[in-house]
């Protein structure tokens, strides 16, 4: 078992951060790609992390997401990002 990660001593002698324990012999080697993800509306977003381990965790990012009333007494709602095209 190997542990990886980083820990440090606050000045109130506290241990923060993280470890993580890794299996030896398993094949596996460090992931090195993103470890920030946005959604795609239209396309899938691979995260090449098969066999691979991790030195933290992965964060996907959120779609933006909004609201706005209309003149028909109604909801317009924004999925994605808002974009003005003009004509």
């Amino acid at each position: 078992m190997k542990l990886i990660g980083t820990l440090t001593l606050t000045k109130a002698a506290v241990l923060q951060g993280t470890l993580s324990a890794v299996r030896e012999g398993f094949g596996g080697s460090p992931y090195t790609g993103d470890y920030v993800a946005r959604s795609q509306i239209n396309d899938d977003y691979l995260l090449p992390t098969a066999k691979r381990y991790l030195q933290r965790d992965i964060t996907v990012k959120k779609i933006p997401y909004y609201e706005t009333s209309n003149l028909s007494d109604g909801l317009t709602v924004y999925i994605g990002e808002e974009i003005e095209i003009n004509g």
